[in-house]
Parts: structure tokens; C-alpha cells; sequence
């Protein structure tokens, strides 16, 4: 059972939504290595290494996010939890303003 679960549904498609989910990866790399959590890409999905476990994975039409968390990870589970759902929907917005600019 994952310690953080959720997903974020986009418009973007898959190829799309992995160019975006990349542009999270670069930006929030650093701030989550802070807690020396690694992001590294296999496939379509992110794994996530150190204290938390887990992955980000990027679909047709959502991101689904898992991460099991290490005990002392744990103590910073809201932190981190931010850092990925607000990040990601940071990005995502950003896209979509972009998008909407262009129609």
C-alpha cells in the first residue's frame, strides 16, 4: 500500500504529458533531493529512489502518482506530498494556459 496515492487527470495525451512531466522532473529535482529522493526515468514512468519509493507514472490521459514512504521520510510526508501534487499541477497548468492561449 502506497503512502501517497493520487492521480492527475490532463488533456495533453501520452507523448505530450511526458514532454510536461519531464519539465516537473528538471524543476522539482533539486528540491526533492533535498530529501535525497532520486528521479530517474524508465519508460513512460519515473521511479523515485532513497527514503521514498515509488512511481510517477505518465498515461494517455492522467499521471498516476505512488510512493511508499521510508520511515523517515514519513515525518516529511506533507512536504513531499506538496511537493509532488502541487508541482505537478503547477506544470500542468501551465500547459493547459498555453493551450487555451493557442485555440
Amino acid at each position: 500500500m502506497s503512502d501517497i496515492q493520487f492521480s492527475k487527470e490532463h488533456p495533453f495525451g501520452k507523448e505530450k504529458a511526458r514532454t510536461i512531466i519531464e519539465e516537473y522532473r528538471e524543476k522539482y529535482a533539486d528540491q526533492l533531493q533535498k530529501f535525497k529522493i532520486g528521479l530517474e526515468w524508465d519508460g513512460d514512468t519515473i521511479k523515485l529512489s532513497g527514503p521514498a519509493t515509488g512511481t510517477i507514472e505518465v498515461l494517455e490521459d492522467r499521471v498516476d502518482v505512488n510512493v511508499k514512504l521510508g520511515m523517515m521520510a514519513r515525518m516529511m510526508k506533507g512536504t513531499i506530498m506538496s511537493q509532488l501534487d502541487s508541482g505537478l499541477e503547477r506544470v500542468m497548468a501551465k500547459h493547459r494556459d498555453e493551450d487555451t492561449q493557442l485555440a
